[in-house]
């Protein structure tokens, strides 16, 4: 069967910028699920796209383990992750407790803000993700063409269906990710591009101290092998999960993303004794 992309059913809030922020056209917003109040915080950074538009199928899986608060990425202005750090960090929780879930692109900022060893992060989730560069091995010459030209339209749909949803793919799914796509400037999705492309968090990962999950889809035909191995030896403690899907693992196997992000925030952290 088919998966269908859920709407979106969530009551958007939208909270006043920090002080100082001149950004007019991105904020910060969480969703209000009834029956949260008792569950964790987890604030979720999106993937390439930066919208957060992309996280409705995994929000409509009830019920979840988490209160979740989407931080979406700015579109305003180019920015790499030397300029996207401080702006996320600016709209985490600073009064309660959090978790982290960063997908795909957002992989490289959690990672950074986690090795910051900011107050009141509790977990650390990634989600088809990378320390360094990313592409596989046959796309990765094509990354240097990648300007605005590229990103002036949407990707076709075969191609979204080969690198990032699958064959089987909905078509409700690829448009989704087509519309999400359309929606950002080819300026801003080229500094986007080139940052993926200039990553290197290994040293980043090394000093996370909270407890670390890392997702990975068996069938990602976008990243590289090899991404699992190295955050293996950066942070040997981190925890791994394989789910049976494409880069998309998030969209196209929520209930399994559902449940495995709920028994890691539920089970003891490594420092702390069973039960306690």
């Amino acid at each position: 069967m088919r998966e269908r992309v859920p709407p979106m059913e969530f009551r958007v809030q939208r909270p006043r910028r920090p002080a100082g922020d001149d950004d007019g056209t991105a904020q910060a917003v969480s969703y209000d699920v009834p029956g949260m109040a008792d569950r964790p915080v987890c604030v979720l950074l999106p993937g390439f796209d930066g919208s957060g538009r992309l996280f409705a199928p995994l929000l409509a899986h009830a019920p979840l383990p988490f209160d979740p608060r989407v931080v979406a990425l700015p579109s305003d202005a180019p920015r790499d992750y030397d300029e996207l750090v401080p702006w996320v960090m600016a709209r985490l929780p600073t009064d309660c407790p959090f978790a982290l879930l960063a997908e795909s692109f957002s992989g490289p900022i959690a990672i950074r803000i986690a090795a910051s060893q900011p107050g009141f992060l509790t977990h650390l989730i990634l989600v088809a993700t990378f320390l360094r560069s990313p592409l596989q091995r046959w796309l990765a010459p094509f990354g240097p063409l990648a300007g605005p030209a590229l990103f002036a339209r949407p990707p076709p749909a075969f191609v979204v269906r080969a690198l990032l949803a699958g064959c089987d793919a909905d078509a409700a799914l690829v448009a989704t990710l087509r519309d999400a796509m359309a929606d950002l400037p080819p300026t801003v999705a080229t500094a986007r591009g080139r940052a993926a492309r200039g990553a290197d968090e290994a040293a980043s990962l090394a000093r996370v101290t909270v407890p670390t999950l890392w997702i990975q889809a068996s069938a990602d035909r976008l990243l590289r092998p090899g991404h699992v191995g190295e955050a293996r030896a950066a942070l040997p403690t981190a925890r791994f999960a394989t789910l049976n899907g494409p880069h998309t693992i998030l969209q196209r196997r929520p209930r399994e993303c559902t449940e495995a992000i709920g028994r890691f925030l539920a089970s003891p952290s490594p420092s702390m004794p069973a039960g306690s």
